[in-house]
């Protein structure tokens, strides 16, 4: 029921989060982004991200300070279950064990919040970021327009697209400068809103994207004006963007990072293949990304974050705000069935065994990031064989699995996927500058197949990634000094 702009179930409680993305199904892994019941999706987002506060919809017909002060009261209502006074009540012992562990390591949702950058701090990304346009409304204004001029292979713009996307983005220049100044500082950091959870607002990704796409269109620029060397700044610039963001404990950011790497890597292939690039310019380019390569992965840090995102939804559920939780369509189909509140009382009255599965499973997860994707995909299909094959039973964690953990194969492939990208990438580089290889033979994160390194004469190509990143090849044909 609906009361002061909020959603209650039947057990109490009340706030927001409605569903307004397609998801990939449960354990999917698949080049595409499948969605659920078979809808095709714009593009696959992780929960956190896709979810829309209800709260945003059923104040849509109030304006001015009563919207604005309601809006306040769900964001306040949602910032009380970061301490997860509730959960902490359990006396379910394997899911106080799991609290436990988490608690002594510092990952519990209030203990990530605390390591935040204060909010409007120089040294706050995210505020920043959100900061940089005059709304969200806007950015995507600029984006569509873009989208119509963007090439759909690499950076590679016809010379009139790219001079209509300078014309409609040099008004920008200064908003560019300012998040790659900050960006520069190393202090700063994007801010988590863990004390919203999954119901965060996370509009500011937009932003970042937009500024890296300025950064995109200023290396296509250099490169047409045949000074691809000019082009190492704003390269330089979107690797500190995308690093940023993988420090970042957030899913969602690393996925945006997997996007703007891959600007990134068009901007290096577009530098290193033009004519005018010389030695010197491989050169630049091999330091670039073998600098960026030595910082290693965090992808742990999504998890984490994630994680935690995970939990404070629990807390709602405790809340009796389970409702809120579900998309649009998990919703409509529950009402058609008259199963609504039906579904809301048995998840609650299972919500220590589904969140001791939930922790169990993240645990593991967290456990074999270090590892490669390809080397613990068969983990994941067999874990979630497993999960589905319980569907019927008595006591299935629904909440894990209907909610929490859909897609999550899927996001681990895009992050594969995107260090794939930058491997083939150092070797092809180190192979034309004439630096030595790994002695092991480096494999596709994703597929588990070794990049096959081709000499001949004064050529070097990389093979080994898939179909969908042809456009990113590496070909490299040696220059004079």
């Amino acid at each position: 029921m609906e009361h002061d702009g909020l959603l209650f179930d039947v057990t109490g409680g009340g706030t927001a989060g409605l569903d307004w993305e397609w998801i990939p199904n449960r354990g999917e892994t698949t080049t595409e982004w499948v969605g659920v019941n078979g809808m095709d999706p714009n593009v696959f987002r992780p929960r956190a991200m896709r979810w829309v506060s209800l709260v945003a919809i059923l104040l849509s017909a109030v304006a001015g300070c009563e919207r604005k002060d309601a809006q306040q009261r769900v964001e306040e209502k949602l910032a009380a279950h970061v301490d997860l006074e509730l959960t902490d009540r359990t006396h379910h012992t394997p899911l106080r064990d799991e609290l436990s562990r988490l608690r002594a390591a510092s990952q519990l949702p209030a203990q990530l919040q605390q390591r935040q950058p204060d909010e409007g701090s120089e040294f706050d990304l995210t505020s920043i970021s959100a900061s940089l346009f005059d709304s969200p409304a806007q950015v995507e204004r600029v984006h569509k327009s873009l989208d119509e001029l963007w090439p759909t292979d690499g950076l590679e713009f016809p010379p009139s697209a790219l001079e209509h996307a300078l014309r409609i983005t040099e008004k920008y220049e200064g908003q560019r400068q300012k998040l790659a100044g900050s960006v520069r500082q190393a202090q700063s950091q994007f801010r988590i809103a863990f004390d919203q959870g999954t119901a965060a607002d996370v509009s500011w990704l937009d932003a970042v994207r937009l500024v890296a796409r300025l950064e995109a269109l200023g290396v296509a620029r250099f490169v047409q004006a045949e000074t691809p060397d000019q082009a190492l700044d704003p390269l330089s610039d979107l690797a500190r963007i995308a690093g940023k963001l993988e420090q970042s404990p957030s899913l969602v950011a690393h996925l945006m990072a997997v996007d703007i790497r891959r600007e990134w890597i068009a901007g290096i292939r577009l530098v290193a293949t033009h004519p005018a690039a010389t030695a010197r310019t491989h050169q630049l380019l091999f330091e670039l990304v073998a600098a960026d390569r030595r910082k290693g992965s965090h992808e742990s840090l999504a998890w984490i974050g994630d994680r935690a995102a995970g939990m404070h939804a629990y807390e709602m559920v405790r809340a009796g705000e389970y409702l809120s939780l579900l998309s649009e369509e998990e919703y409509q189909a529950l009402e058609e069935r008259n199963e609504t509140m039906d579904q809301a009382l048995v998840v609650r009255r299972n919500v220590d065994e589904d969140e001791t599965y939930y922790l169990e499973t993240m645990r593991l997860l967290i456990s074999k990031s270090e590892q490669p994707f390809h080397a613990r995909r068969q983990w994941l299909n067999d874990w979630f064989t497993e999960l589905d094959a319980r569907s019927n039973q008595p006591k299935f964690p629904a909440v894990a699995a209907d909610l929490l953990l859909v897609g999550i194969t899927t996001a681990q492939q895009r992050l594969a996927r995107g260090q794939a990208r930058g491997d083939a990438w150092y070797l092809a580089l180190a192979a034309i500058n004439g630096h030595d290889l790994p002695e092991d033979p480096v494999l596709n994160a994703e597929t588990g197949e070794p990049f096959a390194v081709a000499r001949e004469d004064q050529r070097v190509e990389v093979w080994g990634l898939i179909d969908d990143d042809a456009d990113l090849f590496p070909s490299l044909t040696r220059r004079p000094e």
